[in-house]
């Protein structure tokens, strides 16, 4: 009350009121703009440069993780403590991918091979998959817990996404992988425990994004960010089955994946991540029929596939992995 009778702190109010409007100097929503740019702009050129030069996609994937893991380990102190846990949780996954990335780097330096697998480093990266998974099992648990009905039609819808993932990798890719006595028993099993973590992430990422929480840039950044992560797991998953042009755009993937990852954590929108929407979303979204139709669809997708390739061993996966759609489907309609 004395402060507001002294005129020289009237005059002061009233200077800083005139600095804020003055419309010479920038707001805070072109800074955003300025930073988001730039950070874009970053990570489409790394990952541009990584796919036409793959010798330098080991350096660019170091310098631009490591950069970014480090900006958002020094963002997470700024959370609440309610939003803060999925960030921890993304932010070891990444963390464990890069360190398995360098793991993998000095295994084939010792050995002399380029890139080693199976691999010590593999146990990072399953342990960075669980991490992202936990994440994304946090955002929904947070969005979905005043609403369980919600939450379980969710959950159904990225199960039938899951389901129809499954059926693409296994009966398309990994099957006759598995059943070639060739190979060695350590590398089919590493890429099994591969796929199984990529189809559990799709079931998980599907669920959140057909689920109540906010839809701000913070959650656009981490579906891109899990969903480059998922296409070059499979990109991976090809390479290592005997398709070597699924190297290159993986590592671009790769290094674009955790750019956009660790950008969601520094985005000033991660503090809102943990925020519910007040009304119920939509059952049968035009969004939501579209995901369920394109799964659907996978089934005879494939069973054309494996009748045009000669694959009968897949069959029995199809059929089996066709029952349990449309056992769910119906499940969710009724």
């Amino acid at each position: 009350k004395r402060a507001t009778s002294n005129p020289h702190f009237r005059a002061t109010a009233n200077n800083v009121a005139d600095l804020n409007s003055d419309p010479n100097l920038p707001t805070e929503q072109v800074l955003r703009l300025t930073k988001a740019t730039t950070a874009t702009s970053i990570a489409v050129a790394t990952t541009i440069t990584a796919v036409i030069f793959p010798a330098l996609a080991p350096a660019l994937y170091l310098a631009g993780a490591g950069s970014y893991i480090t900006a958002a380990w020094i963002r997470l102190p700024q959370l609440d403590r309610k939003v803060r846990r999925p960030w921890i949780a993304l932010l070891v996954g990444i963390g464990s991918l890069f360190a398995s990335v360098l793991v993998r780097s000095s295994h084939g330096a010792i050995t002399g091979q380029e890139a080693p697998f199976p691999s010590p480093a593999d146990a990072g990266g399953y342990v960075g998959y669980l991490g992202i998974i936990s994440c994304v099992w946090l955002f929904i648990r947070s969005h979905g817990h005043r609403h369980p009905r919600w939450r379980k039609e969710a959950a159904i819808d990225g199960v039938i996404v899951a389901v129809a993932v499954a059926i693409v990798i296994f009966a398309s890719i990994l099957l006759p992988y598995i059943l070639d006595d060739t190979i060695d028993l350590g590398d089919r099993l590493t890429n099994m425990g591969y796929s199984v973590l990529t189809i559990v992430l799709v079931g998980h990422v599907a669920t959140l994004a057909v689920g109540s929480g906010v839809r701000n840039r913070s959650w656009r950044l981490l579906a891109i960010g899990s969903g480059l992560i998922i296409i070059s797991d499979i990109l991976l998953l090809l390479h290592t089955t005997g398709n070597p042009w699924a190297v290159r755009p993986a590592g671009g993937t790769a290094v674009a994946a955790f750019i956009c990852g660790t950008a969601a954590i520094i985005h000033p929108d991660a503090a809102r991540m943990s925020v519910t929407a007040s009304a119920k979303p939509p059952s049968f979204s035009a969004g939501r029929l579209l995901m369920i139709g394109i799964a659907i669809l996978i089934v005879p997708l494939a069973l054309s596939i494996s009748l045009i390739t000669g694959q009968d061993s897949s069959l029995l996966i199809i059929m089996v992995g066709a029952l349990v759609l449309g056992g769910l489907t119906l499940y969710r309609i009724w």
